[in-house]
This record gives structure tokens, C-alpha cells and sequence, in this order.
């Protein structure tokens, strides 16, 4: 086979050299085989070297972010370092032991805001501004790098200033401390010391509440209700209407939505501590941060306990105390994969989309075994990310040890939209200190203070219509 000058050229022009083009006529390959062959060709050459050249961009590119990124770590070392010396030699200047005179908000916020400006991080900012106030008034905070905001931070210092100003019967010092807690850093207290009202830092209130939630995540899915009188109604959906078809022309059906009225009663959270004056003087720990942590965390227990078994008499409504008819019922003996998947439909359909497990620590590991009947796979579904719950039906699992057995010692799981369990808070956390007499303990003669934290609230289910029980596991 011979090809025509005008083919010879045409393939040439693909890249095909004049031998390559021999040896297609002598193989008596079509022409239109031929160009296919050359224009595959030319395309895989470009493709190589692009990705060439892409490799090539990407590397000098990697090296030049390495190189500016440790120029930068450099400088900001330099200028970290510039603002400890300047800062650490400041306070060190007008420091006096058991003071808090040098303690002054608007200072120690100018100088971490002029410590941003030049560059430095906020969080070695305020570490570097801090450190020594905090020396100072005894007990460094504990390193969690990233935890705490600066606001918190601030609040910490300040209610363990606070606290050790009212145990030693500082009251003037007591007084200059409250005098710095000023503008949008202050909250009133419940209470008074010594017929004095003193005040608690935001920050210290914000931190309770933030490791509360954090201690139990299920209690960042409640519908928050902020209310300002201890009891009262709100409106609540008990029925959602319908929506009916009409001809052209023709008058749409009414199908209104029902409504009942939820009341709320709020009831005093509370978590009182009693610390020794050794335990502070030593600076063993910081207090502030301490009891912030310790009565985060028991109010969180306190919650998630009165969730499952409130009654709802001075106390949050809990799950036990409902009358729950959506329901499904272990079928056999032993557990199956098809009991829960029967507990999951008995919720509506416009509750799933939402919904979440609650489920006894004692069931848990009896679902976690479980598999699919056809599939052989497991019901229990790990979290996709870091931190995230496992999973039955793509909804999340929480486990409470507080839902009990039967008497025949099986347990309920629960199925619910959290939407609708709702949370009533009045405004404000009291914190009051204490150094004369707690119940019967003369704390003055003991050498003690007392300090207690508290917080209004109820939590009530809108509807039972949000909730779901598989019952009888075991």
C-alpha cells in the first residue's frame, strides 16, 4: 500500500517520522488508522508534558512556601520574644506581692492588642501578657492550648483573685478586684459577702456553660429558651394540619395545625465546693479554672441524669416521665439486627431526618454486634470523622448510663428529635462565696471558703410525637 503525497503530509504533520510511515505502508494499514494512531500519539505526548511541567510548577512552588514560612516563623519568634521581655518588664516594675492594684482590664487588654499588631498570635499573646499576673496572684493556669478563649482565660484570673481576696477577709481588695471586672466583663452576683455585692467575670460564667455542653454533646442539640420569669407558657405544636388539592377555581380545604400550651416551672442547678486554704495559698491549682471545670462537668451530669429520669417536679421532665406510644418491642429472645431497625421506623418520617439515639451503656454493646440479616454488614456504623458519634441508620448514638433496667432486666433505647426537647435558662449563672458557716462546718475555724455556682432552668418535650422506644432489650 502506497499513500498519497498529500497523506504522507497530513501524518507527518501528527509527528510521524518518514521510516514510521514505511513501515505502516509495508504493513498495509489503512490511512485513517494511520492518523488515528499518530493523533493518539500527539495526544499523549502533550499529556506528559503538561504533567511535566505541572510536577515542575509544584515543587518550585512547595519550596518557596517552605522558605517564606520559615522566615516567618523566624521573625515571629523575634517579635514573641521583643513582647515577653517588654511586657514581663512592665508588670515586673509595678508587681506587689498580694495585690491587685497592677491588675487594671484596659491595661492588659492595650497590651495584648499591641502585641496582635505587630504580628504575634493571639494565644502567645496572651500567654505572654498574662504570665506573670497570673504568677503573681498565685497558680499558673493549666496549658490546654487552644481550650480556653482569652475571655475565659481573663475570668479565671479574676475569680481566683476574687476568691482569694474574700477568704483572706480582704474586702478592700475584694472591692478594687470588682472594680476591674467593668463594662461587658461583669455579671451580677445572686448574693452578697459581708453585705457587699460583688460581681463574677463573663468569662468565668461562659466557661461553666461551655464545658457543660462539651462534657455532653446531646445538649448542644436542645432548642435553647431564654426566659426571664420562673414560670410560664409557651405554644406548642400538637398537630400539624394538612394540605388538600383543589380543582381550578375550586376553594382550598382548611386544615389548620393544632396547638397546646407547654409550661415551663424553673428549678435551681447548683454545685457547691468547699476548698482548704492550703490548697490555694500553696498554689496547687488555679481555682478559678479548677471549680469553672469541676461544676462545668456536674452540671452536665446533673442534665444528662434528669434527661432520662426527671420528673419533672422541681426538676426537668425526662424521657421516663412520658407517656410514649410510638413504639416497637424486642420479638424473641435475643436481640436482632431487624428489632432496632423496627424501633427506627417507629418514629414519623418528618422526626428521622433529625433524630438521634439514647441508648443504656448496657444495650450498647448487644447493638454493636449486631449485623444485617442480607448484607452480613454491621448495624453499628463508626463515625466518619474524628470525634463523631457511631451511627444505627446513619442517625447518631449517644449512651446514658442513666436509663435503667426493668424489673426483668431489659432495657428501652430511644429515638428522638432533640429539636424538641427544649431547654428553658434564665439569664445569668450566680456564683456566692462563703467563710463563715455552710450547714454545720464553721469554715473560718477550718481554715476554708466555700463557693457555689448555680443556674435557672427546665427542660420539657414539646411533643411525644418526636420520640421513638425499642423496648424489652436485653
Amino acid at each position: 500500500m502506497k499513500y498519497t503525497d498529500d497523506q504522507v503530509k497530513a501524518l507527518e504533520a501528527l509527528g510521524l517520522t518518514k521510516e514510521e510511515i514505511a513501515e505502516l505502508e509495508s504493513g498495509n494499514v489503512e490511512f485513517e488508522q494511520a492518523k488515528a494512531l499518530g493523533e493518539k500519539a500527539e495526544i499523549e505526548a502533550k499529556s506528559q508534558a503538561e504533567e511535566a511541567k505541572r510536577r515542575k510548577a509544584l515543587d518550585d512552588t512547595a519550596r518557596k512556601i517552605v522558605d517564606r514560612k520559615r522566615k516567618q516563623i523566624a521573625a515571629d519568634d523575634q517579635k514573641a520574644a521583643d513582647v515577653n521581655t517588654a511586657v514581663r518588664g512592665a508588670v515586673d516594675k509595678s508587681a506587689k506581692p498580694a495585690t491587685f492594684e497592677i491588675v487594671k482590664a484596659d491595661q492588659v487588654a492595650d497590651d495584648i492588642e499591641k502585641a496582635v499588631s505587630l504580628g504575634i498570635d493571639r494565644e502567645k499573646a496572651v500567654n505572654s501578657v498574662t504570665l506573670p499576673l497570673r504568677c503573681n496572684l498565685g497558680g499558673e493556669l493549666t496549658q490546654k492550648v487552644g481550650q480556653y478563649t482569652d475571655e475565659e482565660k481573663a475570668g479565671f484570673v479574676l475569680m481566683g483573685a476574687l476568691c482569694k481576696a474574700v477568704r483572706n477577709k480582704r474586702f478592700a481588695e475584694a472591692e478594687r478586684i470588682d472594680e476591674v471586672i467593668s463594662g461587658e466583663r461583669k455579671k451580677a452576683l445572686s448574693a452578697t459577702v459581708s453585705g457587699t455585692p460583688y460581681l463574677t467575670p463573663v468569662g468565668y460564667e461562659a466557661a461553666v456553660i461551655r464545658i457543660r455542653d462539651e462534657a455532653t454533646p446531646f445538649f448542644q442539640l436542645f432548642r435553647r429558651i431564654p426566659v426571664t420569669t420562673p414560670t410560664g407558657k409557651i405554644p406548642v405544636e400538637s398537630a400539624l394540619g394538612t394540605a388538600y388539592w383543589a380543582a381550578e377555581a375550586n376553594a382550598i380545604t382548611a386544615g389548620d395545625p393544632t396547638l397546646a400550651q407547654l409550661s415551663w416551672a424553673i428549678s435551681t442547678l447548683g454545685a457547691l465546693t468547699i476548698w482548704s486554704d492550703y490548697l490555694d495559698s500553696a498554689g496547687l491549682v488555679n481555682i478559678g479554672q479548677y471549680i469553672a471545670e469541676n461544676h462545668g462537668r456536674r452540671f452536665a451530669l446533673a442534665l444528662w441524669d434528669k434527661l432520662i429520669t426527671g420528673t419533672g417536679t422541681n426538676q426537668p421532665k425526662g424521657l421516663s416521665a412520658e407517656t410514649i406510644t410510638q413504639t416497637a418491642a424486642q420479638g424473641a429472645t435475643n436481640l436482632v439486627a431487624n428489632d432496632v431497625i423496627n424501633g427506627f421506623y417507629a418514629l414519623p418520617p418528618q422526626y428521622r431526618a433529625n433524630a438521634v439515639w439514647l441508648i443504656p451503656d448496657a444495650a450498647a454493646k448487644l447493638i454493636r454486634k449486631l449485623r444485617s440479616s442480607t448484607t452480613a454488614e454491621f448495624l453499628w456504623g463508626v463515625g466518619l470523622q474524628s470525634g463523631a458519634p457511631p451511627t444505627i441508620e446513619g442517625r447518631p448514638i449517644y449512651a446514658n448510663s442513666y436509663i435503667a433496667a426493668n424489673t426483668a432486666g431489659a432495657y428501652k433505647l430511644y429515638l428522638l428529635d432533640p429539636s424538641y426537647y427544649l431547654y428553658f435558662e434564665m439569664e445569668g449563672m450566680g456564683v456566692e462565696l462563703a467563710t463563715e458557716y455552710t450547714a454545720s462546718t464553721d469554715l473560718f475555724a477550718t481554715g476554708q471558703v466555700a463557693l457555689k455556682t448555680t443556674q435557672l432552668c427546665d427542660a420539657r418535650l414539646s411533643t411525644v410525637k418526636a420520640v421513638a422506644t425499642l423496648t424489652g432489650v436485653k
